[in-house]
């Protein structure tokens, strides 16, 4: 099994293609090279027409409000959920 490790800048950058996404939407990365050099690409799989953005592992793109409001609600919800199961609160 090969293993893939991108930064949390690289997950922001996925963030968008996922926004307005249907639940079962998928999106591939393929690592190589591409239209900006070497790196890790994403497009969606079923769409791989519409072309492909670089993870940049370093930059972080600009953050919507409500984009960095969703992520301090995912932040809060996964430390809940790892309480519960240590069973340190109640569901």
């Amino acid at each position: 099994m090969e293993k893939l490790v991108i930064t949390y800048a690289q997950v922001m950058q996925l963030m968008p293609l996922f926004s307005d996404a249907e639940p079962d939407t998928e999106v591939a990365l393929h690592i190589g090279d591409g239209h900006s050099g070497q790196g890790i690409y994403a497009y969606y799989e079923e769409y791989p027409e519409y072309g492909s953005i670089i993870l940049d592992a370093t930059e972080l793109p600009d953050i919507d409000p409500v984009v960095d409001e969703a992520r301090k609600i995912a932040k809060n919800s996964f430390a809940h959920y790892h309480n519960v199961m240590q069973g340190k609160t109640d569901v």
